[in-house]
């Protein structure tokens, strides 16, 4: 493992023809050869490994698999050939799209990942990328037709994690695609509440010039407003929530 992980061609080359188990797993993850040159980006490794049988779709005992560590790193000529090898490209479309790998979310698609497939925890790639503020993977999921409103296991939408972060573009694309500026999470949040909460005030005068509801309250009964006068270090009004987004200012209590 450690030969391939180093991208070690021919020690790897060797150890196959002595017999060594391709599909050996790590001690602590459990992440098999391929795992480790895929993330690597080692691609005559992968091939060779391939080629002998290795199997694609062994996962690390967090579920990590070769292709998702290849599309999580941006190595597209290693994607490209565990997708040829039919490799499972579902949940590496969210690894690609957490880290912003625009052309690997794009050759994922191209070869028929499900762009909306989910973690465990109900995360999808349009929402890691929301959350990341990668703006132009956001906007290439949403060509594709990926779930504006699809939600976590906690009821979180790709636009309130990008409102809680202050992506204020992410947030104007998902808004235009139609997301729901109204869509709560388990603890009765709002993209409002949310951005209100972290002092991101341009963000929230964009959210309420689209329409969404300034007096919706969170499960503890707290509002946008409440949130944003708790903070320790910015105040706004709801005169400034209503203001022009270009002469947004910020007031220190």
């Amino acid at each position: 493992m450690t030969a391939a992980e180093h991208g070690d061609l021919e020690v790897v080359r060797l150890l196959l023809e002595a017999g060594a188990d391709k599909n050996a797993a790590g001690e602590f993850f459990g992440g098999t050869a391929l795992r480790a040159a895929a993330t690597r980006g080692h691609l005559e490794v992968v091939r060779l490994l391939l080629r002998a049988g290795a199997d694609k779709n062994a996962a690390t005992t967090d579920r990590e698999k070769a292709l998702m560590g290849a599309a999580e790193h941006g190595h597209l000529d290693v994607v490209r050939l565990l997708l040829e090898a039919g490799a499972d490209g579902a949940t590496a479309l969210i690894n690609a799209a957490f880290n912003g790998q625009l052309e690997a979310v794009r050759l994922l698609l191209e070869a028929g990942a499900a762009k909306n497939a989910a973690n465990t925890n109900g995360e999808t790639a349009l929402m890691a990328a929301a959350e990341h503020d990668h703006l132009e993977v956001v906007r290439l999921l949403l060509k594709a037709g990926a779930d504006k409103n699809a939600a976590t296991t906690d009821g979180e939408t790709a636009l309130m994690r990008a409102a809680h972060n202050g992506h204020l573009e992410v947030v104007r694309l998902l808004l235009e695609a139609g997301a729901g500026k109204n869509a709560a999470n388990t603890n009765g949040e709002t993209a409002l509440i949310g951005a209100a909460k972290h002092g991101h005030l341009i963000v929230a005068r964009l959210l309420l010039q689209a329409g969404a509801d300034k007096n919706a309250a969170a499960t503890d009964g707290e509002t946008a407003l409440i949130l944003a006068a708790a903070e320790d270090v910015t105040v706004f009004t709801l005169a400034d929530l209503n203001g022009p987004l270009e002469t947004a200012q910020f007031r220190q209590s």
